[in-house]
């Protein structure tokens, strides 16, 4: 993003714990790579830039290291630029024939 941010600033501030006074607040990391994935998308269509943001949520963190048991070391959901690199190692592994989003579609239909 520049300026020297983290270049997923933004999934990390939307991913950020809620303020709510009356309960202990909740984070909302799915929601935050889903709402990037989807922004990306449909703001760059057509673009290489909508295939940004892969998606993080209990289908993916569940498939995901049966994919990658052989291509990635470690395995790290919580970072999502780690993420994000370790979901291109293994898409690199098969010579980058898949986008991120394809991907994604890939492990959420093949094992939900």
């Amino acid at each position: 993003m520049g300026s020297g941010r983290e270049k997923y600033y933004l999934v990390s501030y939307l991913r950020e714990k809620t303020a709510d006074a009356k309960r202990n607040g909740r984070k909302n990391y799915s929601f935050a790579t889903k709402f990037c994935h989807y922004a990306c998308i449909n703001f760059y269509k057509g673009k290489t830039e909508a295939d940004n943001f892969p998606i993080i949520d209990n289908v993916v963190k569940t498939a995901f290291p049966k994919y990658a048991a052989d291509i990635v070391k470690r395995i790290v959901f919580d970072n999502y630029e780690t993420f994000v690199e370790n979901i291109d190692k293994v898409r690199a592994h098969y010579n980058n024939c898949i986008s991120r989003n394809g991907f994604d579609h890939l492990m959420w239909y093949a094992n939900k």
